[in-house]
């Protein structure tokens, strides 16, 4: 509620609202129309730009130290910075198509004509192989890309995959990944795939390049869930 009252002020936009609450007997914008014009003004953004414009709209208005009565919100805001800072954009078109080739022919079929939802199947070389939703174009691609990467990367039992490309992809070009080998399983190795600190997934194999793979495409399926 604390972030929902300073809305207005932060933007300048009671100045643009005609309302007189009768019910108190003063000219003060109701609390339920302010928070009306927060989740249209929200959805309105997402509409036209997408979630991160909204998430940084989000963040920049809590940052105002105005906002900070409470310390529940400034924990909430803590946590809201912290999941960001995590967010990875992760090209989903490109690590599609280092999977199934460049001479593989991409279309989206539209199925259906929801005003509030577009269904879009993706199919290659004539087959469909994931459908994808959203509230836009844009958004069911995505999806419907993430979900066919899954799949492929599922299908593949003799990891043809070029997983160590994928992964890149996903941390970052100039983000630094490592393999570190760790106490053997009896015959097998065991290696941690780490990026930035951090475990990606652990791999096993009966040699080094196989448990590295392994380690690789456990992580690159991880994203993808």
């Amino acid at each position: 509620m604390i972030l929902i009252m300073n809305f207005l002020n932060f933007f300048g936009l009671d100045k643009y609202i005609n309302w007189i609450d009768t019910s108190e007997n003063n000219q003060t914008i109701s609390k339920h129309v302010i928070a009306d014009v927060y989740e249209s003004f929200l959805a309105a953004v997402y509409l036209v730009y997408g979630l991160d414009k909204v998430r940084e709209i989000v963040l920049d208005v809590l940052s105002e130290e105005k906002i900070f009565s409470s310390m529940d919100v400034f924990v909430f805001r803590e946590s809201v910075v912290a999941n960001e800072s995590k967010r990875k954009k992760i090209n989903y078109n490109k690590i599609f198509k280092s999977i199934i080739g460049k001479k593989s022919i991409i279309n989206y079929k539209q199925e259906n004509f929801n005003i509030d939802k577009v269904t879009l199947s993706l199919k290659v070389n004539g087959k469909v192989l994931s459908q994808g939703e959203g509230i836009n174009e844009k958004i069911a691609k995505n999806y419907a890309l993430k979900k066919a990467c899954y799949k492929l990367m599922m299908e593949d039992t003799r990891n043809e995959i070029n997983y160590k490309f994928i992964i890149q992809i996903i941390v970052g070009e100039f983000s630094k990944i490592e393999y570190i080998e760790k106490a053997k399983n009896g015959n097998n190795f065991v290696v941690e795939l780490v990026n930035s600190g951090k475990c990606l997934a652990v791999g096993e194999g009966k040699t080094l390049k196989t448990a590295n793979k392994h380690a690789t495409k456990k992580a690159c399926l991880n994203f993808m869930k």
